[in-house]
């Protein structure tokens, strides 16, 4: 894995904890609408992208087999934050 690759995935991986983290504080706060809306939709954006690095990730990871494969395909389709955990088992354990 690159640097560059690296670097991306950690951020992706801040990102969507964030993006459910300001969903969930606007939902149960008062707070004005509109500056968390515009958060939150960059932070949405944020985490479309990170789905094309982890989609791309798991094709040339040897470590994952194919069943393994499809299950985070799976996960990752349904909308769920699957990057911070597939992050924590497959990426940071090969930091270049």
């Amino acid at each position: 894995m690159t640097v560059t690759a690296y670097r991306r995935f950690s951020r992706y991986a801040v990102l969507q904890p964030a993006h459910l983290a300001v969903g969930l504080a606007a939902w149960s706060t008062d707070v004005p609408a509109a500056p968390v809306v515009l958060l939150w939709f960059a932070l949405a954006v944020g985490s479309m992208w990170s789905v094309g690095l982890l989609q791309a990730d798991l094709e040339v990871n040897p470590a994952v087999d194919d069943r393994a494969r499809r299950c985070w395909r799976v996960a990752a389709g349904c909308g769920l934050p699957v990057l911070p955990a597939y992050w924590l088992v497959h990426v940071r354990p090969r930091r270049p």
